[in-house]
């Protein structure tokens, strides 16, 4: 778990101890091989977070909380109705009583989040939150190829259900694109979880789509983009933000049969057939941007930082190519072909975004640890994918650690942030590469 520090006073290069423990330990794996549960007290409250990870089917997270002098739950895509066993067992041995969940946020229609709705609804009576656009699903079921979800769930077994369809409330700001405000969900007297939708877009994974922000105190306030600590909050991304696709552990035979319902949808339903797999790009790369730092926890796969120095500062060679049309990068200064053609000059301002992204993370009160931490991990996670993907993010090491070499030999005048470059080289250099170049 990450947490918020504040090192005041420490010298330069002493290092939390916690910290060095962590990153000597450390190893990343987008890959969930076995079904993970993974427990963490939310900073500066008493509410627990629970997060069940699952090598199919999508991630279950649970929030558990003190609320009318009884333990509460909120529950995020109550998992696939195939691990029903499973997911129960799971969730008796975390001691969660199924009626006393008084939230169920559903990111999507798909089968493999919704597939407990109703069983856990059945036993609890909770709110069920979802989109206006939903509304047609619980009407009407599936249709078109998505009909072949309706084994593992059907929508149309809530409509008798505590359902709150939401509208928007309010826009949210978050890396220059408006997201509907849904739903504000309150936990305990402090701490509330804002349910947000995509704008209307072409790409879309699915009609409903929606995501989660836990921001600890509220940070997050009406029409205002708040910058936050991670460690401290959540970003619930469903399927709109994944490191790997929901069939990143390879299975040939589920691949097929998902082609060929696909291809069957096309001829039948020709008008109301859309590629499940498509994201909204807009929305996604919005959400890339719009973070100094937080914790993704994705709909499948691990949980994994977000932060804006990704697309702003460390670039892949292709993204370097389009720096031009990077609309988020300020103070460019002289934006002429031939500057924009000058390799020198675009690691130039790359480097002088990274910089004054890590000025930023120490005057949220980060300690040198805490930010050493986060760039290795940063680092590490940025691993797998397919083809360009997977090449991408190799030459986004490749350019984080020529930036990190930079940062090593700046000025007299930033040499506090000299000690974290080298620092994060020599944690790169012994666990960082050996790692990814063996995997």
């Amino acid at each position: 778990m990450l947490t918020s520090r504040n090192t005041h006073g420490k010298s330069l290069l002493d290092y939390d101890e916690n910290y060095n423990e962590g990153l000597r330990s450390f190893k990343y794996s987008h890959f969930i091989t076995k079904s993970e549960i993974l427990e963490e007290r939310i900073p500066n409250s008493q509410i627990k977070l629970i997060s069940f990870l699952f090598p199919r089917g999508s991630n279950l997270y649970v929030f558990s909380y003190q609320s009318d002098q009884r333990t509460r739950y909120t529950v995020i895509d109550p998992g696939d109705l195939r691990y029903t066993p499973k997911i129960e067992g799971l969730l008796e041995s975390k001691q969660i009583n199924i009626s006393d969940i008084e939230n169920i946020i559903l990111t999507h229609h798909h089968a493999d989040h919704c597939g407990l709705t109703k069983l856990l609804a059945d036993k609890s009576n909770a709110r069920i939150i979802i989109p206006e656009s939903f509304r047609e699903l619980i009407e009407n079921g599936y249709f078109g190829w998505e009909k072949s979800f309706k084994k593992h769930f059907d929508p149309t077994e809530l409509k008798d259900k505590n359902i709150d369809y939401r509208s928007e409330m309010y826009k949210m700001t978050l890396g220059g694109l408006d997201f509907p405000v849904l739903a504000e969900v309150t936990m305990d007297t402090s701490n509330t979880l804002i349910v947000l939708g995509c704008p209307e877009s072409s790409y879309m994974h699915s009609r409903d789509q929606q995501f989660v922000l836990y921001s600890i105190n509220n940070n997050f306030t009406q029409g205002k983009n708040k910058i936050i600590r991670a460690g401290d909050d959540f970003l619930f991304s469903g399927d709109l933000w994944l490191m790997e696709s929901p069939f990143y552990k390879p299975d040939i035979k589920l691949q097929l049969n998902f082609i060929m319902r696909r291809f069957a949808g096309i001829i039948r339903h020709r008008k109301n057939s859309f590629n499940a797999r498509e994201q909204d790009t807009e929305a996604k790369e919005a959400l890339k941007r719009a973070f100094s730092l937080i914790k993704v926890k994705p709909g499948h796969g691990k949980e994994f930082i977000g932060s804006r120095i990704l697309p702003n500062s460390i670039m892949s060679k292709r993204e370097m190519q389009d720096f031009s049309m990077n609309p988020f990068l300020q103070n460019v200064g002289d934006t002429s072909v031939n500057k924009i053609a000058d390799t020198n000059y675009v690691v130039g301002h790359c480097y002088k975004v990274f910089k004054n992204e890590l000025i930023h993370w120490k005057e949220l009160g980060h300690s040198d640890s805490e930010i050493v931490y986060f760039l290795v991990r940063i680092f590490m996670e940025q691993a797998g994918g397919k083809s360009n993907i997977k090449r991408d993010r190799q030459e986004r090491k490749e350019f984080l650690i020529r930036l990190l070499g930079i940062l090593g030999k700046d000025s007299v005048k930033y040499i506090k942030l000299q000690g974290i470059g080298k620092q994060t080289l020599d944690y790169i250099q012994h666990i960082g590469r050996g790692y990814y170049e063996n995997h």
